[in-house]
């Protein structure tokens, strides 16, 4: 907006990986045993506080769009949406995809995205240079880098 004139201008967007960044599993064990069982809701996963302030330091210093994917399925998603509509947590939506290289496949179609944050470092080289490796040490600096 310039002026006072509104702007069709699309803002970047982050997308952060719910279940390696934001959250920790409510139980421990690989997240695709899910799949075949009935996946948690999103309010019995352990939100961290951090990356929390992160993303809220994040939105308000910078005009980016925040979005929380995840690999779990779209039941988890749904229950991460629920979540973001009833407490103030600084994302615009939750999502699901398939897998992280189905989320890298849509990458493409995606030219608004400009970082994806994920905290499993085998997915290092998975989403090109848009991708962001986020560990217990610069959890802190989310969107700094």
């Amino acid at each position: 907006m310039q002026g006072g004139d509104l702007s069709s201008e699309v803002l970047p967007t982050v997308l952060v990986v719910f279940e390696t960044v934001i959250a920790t599993p409510p139980a421990a064990g690989p997240t695709r045993r899910w799949r075949k069982a009935k996946p948690p809701a999103a309010d019995a996963f352990a939100w961290d506080q951090t990356a929390e302030a992160a993303l809220w330091r994040l939105t308000l210093r910078a005009d980016v769009n925040v979005e929380l994917v995840t690999f779990m399925g779209e039941e988890v998603a749904s229950s991460i949406r629920e979540v973001l509509r009833t407490q103030n947590f600084p994302a615009r939506t939750a999502w699901a995809a398939d897998s992280p290289e189905a989320l890298a496949r849509q990458l493409a179609y995606m030219p608004y995205v400009s970082a994806v944050y994920d905290g499993d470092p085998v997915r290092q080289f998975t989403y090109g240079n848009r991708t962001r490796i986020v560990t217990s040490h610069n959890k802190q600096f989310l969107g700094a880098f």
